[in-house]
């Protein structure tokens, strides 16, 4: 039997696709990657705002890996949305507890800041989600700085990343929170681009940065379809194989589905 942690986006659609409408489960680590630009951040924007709204004396944990991703006001319109006060929005986004690894770890080493800054909020009380930003630029920042000799370690970024990983599992253990992970994605040279967009069942010829999809429990990718102004979101399986999808709008509130 599965334990739901009740927490939604408020979009039919999406909410449908991922766990048939219960919400996020618990123990629950989904994936989310895709191109920049796509709505990665504001699918997290939105779970934290309903979170704080639903659970009001828990808390929201967000590591972000990029700077400028994280907007407490884009959370604050969304609260305010849903007829909630800007004095109460603003007592529910003190429940959301921040921090920016690219300001706290400026050597690069940002899977470190990965890893010790889950561990720290292990032993924080009344915590219902958690949030790691763009764990793909993390990777990249630790990579990037290694190639150029400026990290002051001689942990291989895929050491690096698997350390932070485990710590992530960890937490998901002892804490039962769930935890959503975004990632950037680079183009797969490796396969033929026509090929893999057309073959069914099949993503398109992108992969994400950081290799962390089988640590996670779920995995789904963002991107356009054919053009379409409007966002899609994909669920795959551990093979890659698409299993439903369906499109969706950002909003003031957050997220819309079907027109």
């Amino acid at each position: 039997i599965q334990n739901f942690a009740q927490i939604k986006t408020n979009c039919f659609d999406i909410d449908e696709l991922i766990n048939e409408g219960n919400g996020l489960r618990d123990n629950e680590i989904l994936s989310i990657y895709g191109k920049a630009g796509l709505g990665k951040t504001q699918i997290c924007h939105t779970y934290a705002a309903n979170c704080l709204r639903q659970w009001p004396n828990s808390k929201v944990v967000w590591i972000g890996c990029n700077n400028g991703s994280f907007r407490p006001s884009r959370i604050k319109e969304i609260l305010e949305s849903s007829d909630e006060s800007s004095d109460g929005a603003g007592k529910l986004l003190d429940n959301l507890l921040y921090v920016d690894l690219q300001k706290n770890f400026k050597n690069g080493n940002t899977l470190d800041g990965v890893e010790i800054f889950v561990k720290k909020a292990m032993n924080f009380a009344n915590v219902k989600l958690l949030v790691i930003d763009s764990i793909g630029n993390a990777y990249k920042i630790h990579r990037d700085s290694k190639k150029i000799g400026a990290l002051n370690s001689s942990v291989s970024p895929k050491t690096a990343l698997h350390a932070a990983l485990r710590s992530i599992e960890d937490y998901s253990l002892k804490m039962k929170n769930p935890i959503i992970l975004t990632n950037d994605v680079v183009a797969n040279m490796k396969n033929d681009s026509m090929l893999s967009c057309t073959m069914k069942n099949q993503s398109a010829s992108v992969r994400p940065v950081a290799n962390i999809d089988s640590h996670a429990t779920a995995i789904y990718r963002l991107s356009r379809h054919h053009g379409n102004a409007r966002r899609k979101i994909t669920s795959l399986n551990n093979k890659n194989e698409i299993l439903c999808e369906t499109m969706f709008d950002i909003v003031p509130k957050g997220l819309a589905g079907q027109r």
